[in-house]
């Protein structure tokens, strides 16, 4: 096949059998990289065949047999001396024939043309007939109330589907600012109601905008904090906020004798936590002690803890006071507590009642658990942190509470980043 070395360009033209238009239909035969692509244009072509002959025996080297689609690739891979000729037949979507054309060729007539690439600008295709086996069809054309394939002001390429009335119903394009796509959903016949520019104003972030008649959504990824969405309003419950804040409480109206030198649990109450987070535990009751004049006691202490039997490290005392008359002495129990470190799932929170030297009595008592699921500077039992009075004062006081709310922004958008190289690798379209 020395003759076909080159690239090659060969057009005829033959009469339509097609009624409903009456244009002239043009064959185009492109070699490139060994493969010779036969193309018709005419807007009725559904589906061609081509057949290739030596033309000195008339020998078939190549039939590609009926084939949905306007044009068929014929691989040389055979030796073809001299002249060769070719038969394209091409048929319309009711099955008649609309071409039938022969034509013959010699290395004398090879003449050179830019290398067949994609599918040719504007090009139709129309629905194939089950006539001549081919089904399935999609119909392609614009302003037919189907589809066209076009170049897009010269930044790419573009695809615009049509509905049965020739409106549009959405396009996909290249997008504007240079790389990316841009998909739009048209929700009527003048208004967008679903947009994804995967290339926002030259950012390289994505948008993605849902547009309803009465509210909107909107995703900015070239934006940041509340910037980059935007719901509709009460669009989010609390029961669709896995980490919300939560409450829960407990209260006791009868009393409870704590014998001399135990400690005993005043109230209790479990939480299940949705995330990791804090507890902040707040306190109040009432308890009581007989107390005698000139009689040295240990007194009392009370705290809130998630271990029953061990008293907090900021736990509260009472001490009755020596020299004081003989009889029966009411204190408060008063507390609160933030309780850290906690992960998700079931804890159980204490009220308890350390009773010194003598029998001490609770009469009532109230606990309210508040779940947070994050904290915005320094806790006092942080360790390492300074959080206790004494340990930092002014301006390193302020120093280190802003460096620990950075350090947890810093935690946060480190985990952010991974969800979404995570989330960029489900949606990459070929590796880097």
């Amino acid at each position: 096949m020395t003759a076909l070395l080159s690239l090659v360009l060969v057009s005829l033209s033959a009469s339509p059998v097609y009624s409903n238009n009456a244009a002239s239909a043009t064959v185009s035969a492109v070699l490139h990289e060994g493969v010779v692509s036969f193309v018709v244009d005419h807007p009725a072509v559904v589906a061609m065949q081509v057949k290739i002959y030596e033309l000195e025996s008339d020998r078939m080297v190549f039939d590609s047999g009926p084939r949905r689609g306007t044009s068929v690739k014929w691989s040389v891979d055979t030796e073809v001396d001299g002249a060769w000729r070719y038969l394209v037949s091409a048929w319309d979507r009711e099955g008649s024939l609309v071409l039938s054309q022969s034509a013959a060729t010699t290395s004398a007539d090879l003449i050179s043309t830019v290398p067949f690439g994609s599918v040719p600008v504007n090009t139709r295709f129309v629905a194939a007939d089950s006539a001549i086996g081919l089904e399935g069809d999609v119909v392609f054309g614009p302003g037919d109330g189907h589809a066209e394939i076009q170049e897009f002001s010269g930044y790419g390429g573009r695809f615009d589907v049509y509905d049965d009335a020739g409106n549009t119903a959405s396009y996909l394009q290249a997008d504007t600012s240079g790389s990316g796509g841009y998909l739009a959903i048209a929700r009527s016949t003048t208004t967008i109601g679903f947009k994804v520019d995967g290339n926002s104003s030259g950012t390289y972030a994505p948008e993605v905008v849902i547009s309803g008649p009465a509210r909107s959504a909107v995703f900015d990824m070239a934006a940041s904090g509340d910037d980059a969405v935007a719901l509709p309003v009460d669009a989010v419950s609390s029961d669709e906020l896995i980490d919300e804040p939560g409450v829960a409480s407990v209260a006791r109206t009868s009393d409870l004798v704590v014998p001399e030198n135990t400690i005993a649990t005043v109230l209790q109450r479990t939480m299940t936590l949705p995330t990791a987070g804090y507890v902040i535990a707040i306190c109040s009751g009432v308890a009581y002690r007989q107390h005698d004049y000139n009689t040295w006691s240990n007194g009392a202490s009370w705290g809130i803890n998630v271990d029953s039997q061990s008293m907090p490290l900021f736990s509260h005392w009472y001490l009755p006071p020596t020299a004081g008359p003989t009889g029966i002495y009411y204190f408060s129990l008063a507390t609160v507590r933030v309780l850290r470190g906690l992960s998700a799932g079931d804890h159980t929170f204490y009220l308890i009642l350390s009773a010194s030297s003598a029998e001490t009595t609770a009469s009532s008592a109230y606990m309210q658990l508040l779940f947070v699921p994050t904290a915005y500077g320094i806790n006092a039992e942080d360790p390492g942190k300074a959080g206790t009075e004494g340990a930092a004062s002014g301006q390193d006081e302020r120093t280190l509470s802003i460096a620990a709310n950075q350090a947890r922004i810093e935690a946060e958008l480190e985990l952010m980043k991974a969800r979404v190289d995570a989330l960029q690798e489900k949606l990459r379209i070929e590796p880097e």
